[in-house]
């Protein structure tokens, strides 16, 4: 990749992030999480990348103009991303939607009379 450090670094660390993720299938019973990190590896991750190294000189300049840094910019997002997919990790949802689902049938088999929880 052509990027400067450490944004390519922190490029790399996003990509091998979600290689091994999508790779363990870790979460592969939870389709949105599963769909969020197809869509960094092929589309955010790409198209963040994409749009730093299109910047124009004139783009820098504009940005400069507005006390924008793109270096900063292209980190912010990048972090962002790291961020995000290691949050959708720890989000498992299909997991707990069957626990909810598992009490509510225990409840409907075995609840006292008048157990109204949901």
């Amino acid at each position: 990749m052509r990027l400067p450090e450490p944004q390519r670094q922190k490029a790399t660390e996003l990509l091998a992030l979600v290689g091994t993720l999508l790779k363990a299938d870790i979460h592969g019973a939870d389709p949105r999480t599963r769909f969020l990190l197809e869509q960094t590896a092929r589309n955010y991750l790409p198209g963040t990348v994409q749009a730093y190294l299109e910047l124009s000189v004139g783009a820098r300049q504009q940005l400069a103009a507005q006390g924008q840094n793109p270096e900063a910019l292209l980190s912010e997002q990048l972090q962002l991303m790291i961020d995000g997919v290691k949050q959708a990790t720890r989000l498992d949802y299909v997991a707990a939607d069957r626990l909810v689902n598992q009490g509510r049938f225990l409840r409907e088999r075995f609840g006292l009379p008048g157990d109204r929880r949901p």
